[in-house]
């Protein structure tokens, strides 16, 4: 059988990486599979320890904008749509030539379908796939996939409607799948975890450091498309507060870190404002990078779902700032709904925060022995997926 998995191979985001990565290496060893990026370039796909340096990043947009007024100056928009349309077209005829070699078509990992504002459609690009595989009357299995949060409900119904034509689905995380149930109650869906759950444990755990170290991943609200600058400022004064009041009150060395590059331009601006040496911030530019700094610290703050994911996966304790339903369908799952705040709050929360961190630090090797326990509590939730594939295998 030959299979065709379309995930985020190409991504800044080393939580969309790792998904596409372990969702590679689990269809792999059921059959024969050929993996494809969702994205504008199916066809490239990130090294996992490579991720983009942000001056290269920067430079890249820089010479983005002078070509996008240099386009307007000589009045040439029309060149360019008609070559990005071709490009869209040539990716899609490529899309569809390995479609129709393959058996089955799995698709997913993360959040495919969402909309952060009311003019946006993100289910066409996914339609699009979906259309081509129908029309080849081929299998397609959407595989640990998130969906939402929606702006309107035309967005909401017409990502649940594509994802209806399929012949199985299976949702990371109750939230999802509570979306998917307001219109359709009688399809092949089914509850799953997100696939970096399965993560082996790659730390050391040492519980007998001298010095506890607090990570801290931000998060940078205007990429969810709250470009008000009274909004940003706000958040960021949340970050100052946080970490200012756990420096004052735990005298512990903090990190300051993401696993998605575009939020670094917070974690500088939030840098600025805080006058120590016990702070520092950590690039992330690849997965090694990542669990070397989770060798090194010992509870994690966390914004981005898939930093804290990875962070449970080595035993490290994580207490949340949510900014999406999926940070706390994460909660609800390890269930400990209690340890996340909202990211936009944290003012009105920074007691109950430094009491979650004080309690986690001052308990770390029982924290570490539960986490054991529902993690593999939490893996069994993934066996369906197996089933399955062994279903379409057949």
């Amino acid at each position: 059988m030959r299979c065709i998995l379309i995930s985020f191979f190409n991504s800044d985001n080393i939580g969309d990486v790792i998904i596409a990565n372990t969702l590679y290496e689990f269809m792999k060893n059921i059959c024969n599979t050929e993996k494809i990026s969702y994205s504008s370039e199916p066809f490239v796909y990130t090294d996992i320890n490579k991720m983009y340096i942000r001056n290269k990043a920067n430079i890249k947009n820089l010479v983005k904008i002078i070509l996008y007024r240099i386009i307007i100056i000589c009045n040439i928009e029309k060149i360019i749509d008609y070559y990005r349309e071709y490009h869209k077209s040539e990716n899609i005829n490529k899309i569809e030539e390995k479609i129709v070699e393959s058996d089955i078509v799995v698709i997913g990992g993360g959040n495919m379908i969402f909309d952060a504002t009311k003019f946006s459609r993100s289910a066409s690009g996914f339609k699009k796939i979906i259309d081509i595989a129908k029309n080849h009357n081929k299998k397609v299995f959407v595989i640990s996939i998130g969906i939402g949060p929606f702006v309107t409900q035309i967005q909401e119904k017409q990502a649940v409607e594509v994802l209806n034509r399929c012949d199985f689905i299976t949702f990371r995380d109750s939230k999802s799948l509570e979306i998917y149930r307001k219109y359709y109650n009688d399809k092949n869906f089914f509850l799953t975890i997100d696939p970096v759950f399965m993560l082996p444990c790659y730390v050391s755990n040492d519980n007998n450091k001298k010095e506890h170290i607090i990570g801290i991943n931000l998060f940078d609200n205007r990429l969810a498309k709250v470009k008000q600058k009274k909004k940003y400022n706000e958040v960021k004064k949340g970050y100052v507060e946080l970490i200012n009041m756990l420096l004052k009150n735990t005298g512990l060395k903090i990190v300051l870190f993401s696993t998605a590059l575009n939020d670094y331009k917070v974690i500088e601006d939030v840098y600025k404002k805080i006058s120590t040496s016990n702070v520092e911030v950590r690039r992330i530019s690849g997965f090694d990078d990542l669990i070397k700094l989770y060798n090194e610290i010992d509870l994690l703050i966390g914004c981005r779902m898939h930093s804290m994911i990875i962070a449970y996966t080595q035993y490290i304790p994580v207490i949340g700032l949510s900014w999406q339903p999926k940070v706390d369908a994460f909660f609800d799952i390890i269930n400990q709904p209690k340890y996340v705040f909202r990211y936009d709050r944290i003012h009105d929360n920074l007691k109950q925060i430094l009491d979650c961190c004080v309690l986690k630090l001052n308990n770390l090797k029982h924290e570490k022995e539960k986490i054991q326990s529902k993690l593999k509590e939490i893996r069994t939730n993934f066996k369906i997926n197996e089933d399955i594939m062994s279903k379409l295998i057949k």
